[in-house]
């Protein structure tokens, strides 16, 4: 496209959809229960609105049925950190679950998310049927989150 003596570039991506028969819904409501897993990927953030650090981790369920493949997040409370470091309060859940699968931690400032990738979980999934304020959520609404990381299997 040329306009006024200037040139302006225009460029399209596109992308072909190859259909595998792994299509799963998105935030799939997934029956509570416990579940082999693997983890996807994780991220820290802080939520303005819970003023709390949390830690994200997406686990795909790897159990054969009709939940194989959906994944679900977990959330946990951290501590703030300036590096890239994962940091839990000691009574926290997610530093007691680290160790239920790593065994006992003697800093918890260094909590290496490493050790999760490749490597099969039990995760703990439950549903969420009230919102912030302990209000019922209409069913339309509920959603599935790991609420635990039950230990490796081996």
């Amino acid at each position: 496209i040329k306009k006024d003596n200037c040139q302006i570039t225009v460029k399209h991506a596109t992308a072909k959809v190859i259909s595998i028969g792994l299509e799963i819904a998105e935030d799939p409501l997934v029956p509570e229960g416990s579940y082999k897993a693997v983890m996807v990927n994780w991220e820290k953030t802080y939520s303005g609105y819970f003023k709390k650090h949390l830690l994200i981790m997406r686990f795909r369920i790897v159990d054969e049925g009709k939940w194989h493949g959906a994944v679900v997040p977990g959330y946990f409370k951290v501590l703030p950190t300036k590096n890239g470091q994962v940091k839990a309060a000691p009574k926290s859940y997610f530093f007691r679950d680290y160790q239920a699968c790593f065994g006992k931690v003697e800093r918890n400032d260094r909590l290496a998310m490493t050790h999760f990738k490749n490597r099969l979980l039990k995760v703990q999934v439950m549903t969420v049927s009230k919102d912030t304020d302990g209000m019922k959520l209409a069913d339309v609404n509920h959603y599935s989150r790991v609420k635990h990381i039950l230990g490796l299997v081996e």
